[in-house]
């Protein structure tokens, strides 16, 4: 088996993988890796609720997008013995893409991970859309470059940031209401965070693809089973998608 570590800005996921069945393990909070002692802990106790022995792992790949946490990792992958070096996705790594972003070193792990996927999928032009702490739009063109995409801020993050700004609004619970036209306060602000969302998503998509010249397009993260289905042109949507890239690139760097 190899280890998966898809490390954001709030969690971390952690997957197992036997050849390319996943099995997602944990999903632990970004702030147990402060430091490799902790990281470790962290990782030893996700893999013995696992029912896993970390000295059975053939190898592990992890993206992460906060800089900080990265060393942390790094030495407490190799402190449970993984086996050889782990890989961590940036840009010098053996990739089935080719980027052509202006500034690749400034280019999260997380988004190439993500498109490195997407155009496994697809097989052509893709956009993947990544609705996470933050939702990025990763855009690949049919010969497999990487273009770049956007970012903006994500679900919840918008909510949060709402509501400390506006003295009258507060966190709603985030599930879509029966209508877009919001009769309460709480409805309407559920309803421009969620059918925003996806009428966002649809818009920045349809332009990507436009620029594209055609193509698909596929969701990921944490919000893409609640917002994918409410949008037009977001027609199929995989949670683990990030870290299905994470093997992918894992395999390809053997």
């Amino acid at each position: 088996m190899h280890l998966a570590v898809d490390m954001g800005n709030s969690e971390a996921k952690i997957a197992l993988f036997d050849d390319d069945s996943l099995r997602r393990i944990a999903a632990i909070s970004t702030d147990r890796f402060r430091d490799a002692e902790s990281a470790e802990r962290a990782l030893r106790g996700a893999l013995s609720q696992a029912g896993v022995a970390a000295e059975s792992l053939l190898g592990s790949a992890a993206a992460v997008v906060v800089p900080e946490r990265a060393a942390p990792l790094r030495e407490a992958l190799a402190a449970i013995h993984v086996g050889r070096d782990p890989l961590f996705v940036d840009r010098t790594i053996r990739m089935n893409i080719r980027l052509g972003y202006e500034r690749p070193e400034e280019l999260g792990a997380d988004r190439i991970a993500d498109a490195a996927a997407g155009y496994d999928r697809v097989g052509g032009a893709v956009v993947v859309v990544d609705l996470g702490t933050a939702t990025t739009f990763n855009a690949v063109d049919a010969r497999g470059v990487f273009l770049g995409g956007a970012i903006a801020a994500g679900v919840r993050t918008a909510v949060e940031r709402l509501a400390r700004r506006a003295a009258r609004l507060f966190e709603a619970e985030l599930r879509f209401p029966e209508r877009a036209i919001g009769r309460s306060t709480e409805e309407a602000l559920r309803s421009g965070a969620l059918y925003g969302a996806a009428a966002m998503v649809d818009g920045m998509v349809e332009r990507i693809l436009e620029e594209l010249g055609g193509g698909a397009a596929v969701g990921t993260g944490g919000f893409a089973a609640m917002i994918c289905p409410r949008t037009r042109l977001v027609r199929e949507w995989d949670e683990d998608l990030t870290l299905k890239g994470l093997r992918l690139l894992s395999r390809l760097n053997r």
